[in-house]
């Protein structure tokens, strides 16, 4: 009887350990489908941006009538959206703020030089907005690659708790990847990016009260300042020079201002 006993709860506790092994693995086997779900979605879109890249150089290649090898552009525009910005470490002990602007200047003027030489009669604008395109198109690869990383760790080694993580973090993710989808569109025609209120205002003020005889002179890089008479004070609007997503060095010119030219300020006044 004591034999029959034993045999049975070994025969429970075998057939309850199976059951919940079978329930993890179909526990996982769901999770998986649900992100390759979203991992097919990502790579759509981030394959979408690598074409509307392609295809806005090869429009701005025919029509400033350059020529173009479609092999090398592919290999160019592949090897500039799988380029990485490696950041500073944040304990350094000077500080890494200098540092990153540094390496984010570098960058953007490396992306400025790799445009120029694919399409070297591509006007300012134009290249912006390839640049923005490249910019846009490598955030996109970025966020798919890391997706699918860590869905390869947890798939190979089955940890459920990795892919519970990630599969909860999808949705938004998601969002991230469809406000940088809605961004190719406005980066192709060079539209503003944001809803361009400060540089608006900057622009109509200077319009407004600038006169005939107004000189706007660019006092740092992609940055332009106008001295303008209001009310009897003398007003130093300082703006994005432009077009499209270019956000100017608009702390360089205020340095320029403040620090260099010695300009006494005696209101700062900021929009954005």
């Amino acid at each position: 009887m004591n034999g029959n006993i034993a045999t049975d709860f070994i025969m429970w506790f075998l057939f309850l350990a199976f059951f919940a092994y079978i329930m993890r693995e179909l526990e996982i086997w769901r999770i998986i489908r649900d992100i390759e779900r979203y991992i097919s979605l990502y790579k759509s879109i981030r394959d979408k941006a690598l074409v509307v890249t392609l295809n806005t150089f090869k429009e701005v290649a025919a029509k400033t009538k350059s020529r173009l090898d479609l092999k090398m552009l592919e290999e160019r525009v592949m090897g500039l959206v799988e380029s990485v910005l490696i950041e500073p470490v944040s304990m350094d002990p000077f500080g890494i703020v200098g540092k990153l602007k540094h390496i984010v200047l570098t960058g953007d003027r490396t992306a400025t030089q790799e445009v120029k030489r694919l399409i070297p009669e591509a006007s300012e604008t134009d290249v912006e907005n390839l640049k923005n395109l490249i910019a846009a198109s490598r955030s996109l690869n970025i966020i798919y690659k890391s997706v699918d990383h860590v869905y390869r760790l947890g798939r190979k080694f089955k940890s459920i708790w990795l892919l519970y993580q990630l599969q909860a973090l999808l949705p938004f993710v998601t969002e991230a990847m469809r406000a940088l989808e809605s961004s190719l569109e406005a980066f192709t025609n060079g539209f503003p990016v944001g809803d361009g209120a400060g540089p608006l205002l900057a622009a109509r003020f200077i319009k407004k009260f600038g006169g005939n005889e107004l000189k706007i002179e660019e006092i740092a890089e992609e940055t332009i300042m106008a001295e303008v008479p209001f009310k009897n004070r003398k007003v130093l609007v300082i703006k994005a020079k432009g077009p499209s997503g270019v956000t100017g060095r608009l702390d360089d010119a205020f340095e320029e201002i403040v620090v260099k030219r010695k300009i006494p300020e005696k209101m700062v006044i900021k929009v954005d």
